[in-house]
């Protein structure tokens, strides 16, 4: 969008302090949408965990992706038979020992 002089791509957006007789582009673009990315990504994971500790979403996919237990049956093929259920039942199991 903003161009790229290295590939000879002309800018198809013009940002502020664009010099159009050079097709040079002095707006920081690139670390702008870094900087967008990092905050979407931030606003993302506040608002998961938000809702997650209310309860309105369900937590029982990463407790089966954290916990070891559930790790080892994901590559065992354990849930190809939609077992879904009782690999969290005994991976919580395995938590409360510990």
């Amino acid at each position: 969008m903003g161009g790229e002089a290295l590939l000879k791509w002309n800018a198809a957006v013009a940002f502020p302090w664009y010099d159009a007789e050079t097709n040079t582009q002095y707006f920081p673009f690139k670390t702008l949408s870094m900087l967008i990315g990092l905050v979407v990504m931030l606003v993302v994971a506040y608002v998961t965990d938000r809702l997650m500790e209310s309860g309105k979403m369900s937590t029982r996919p990463l407790r089966l992706i954290n916990n070891q237990y559930g790790r080892e049956q994901l590559t065992k093929g354990a849930l190809s038979e939609n077992n879904f259920d009782s690999v969290v039942d005994l991976s919580m199991e395995e938590t409360k020992k510990m």
